[in-house]
């Protein structure tokens, strides 16, 4: 199973990125995305968890372009700073 749509309380889910990577894992997950709404901080404490897991972890970003409605999900297999703006 992947998840490459998930939240954690850093926008609209209840969770902190970490123990997003936990119930990831203890569900079987091996991929899983950190896509937050339009924020990055929670990419850190999630890549942070995910170094002592197994599964494949990688950063990402849910945004919206201003005057639109339209939203986009990005994945990165290299981020480490932040998105590549």
């Amino acid at each position: 199973m992947i998840d490459l749509h998930t939240h954690s309380r850093i926008s609209d889910g209840s969770e902190s990125p970490a123990v997003v990577v936990e119930l990831a894992k203890a569900a079987g997950c091996s991929a899983l995305a950190l896509t937050d709404h339009d924020r990055f901080d929670g990419l850190a404490e999630a890549r942070k968890e995910r170094m002592s897991s197994t599964s494949n972890w990688f950063p990402g970003w849910r945004f919206r372009a201003t005057g639109m409605s339209a939203r986009c999900i990005c994945w990165s297999t290299s981020l480490t700073n932040g998105p590549p703006l």
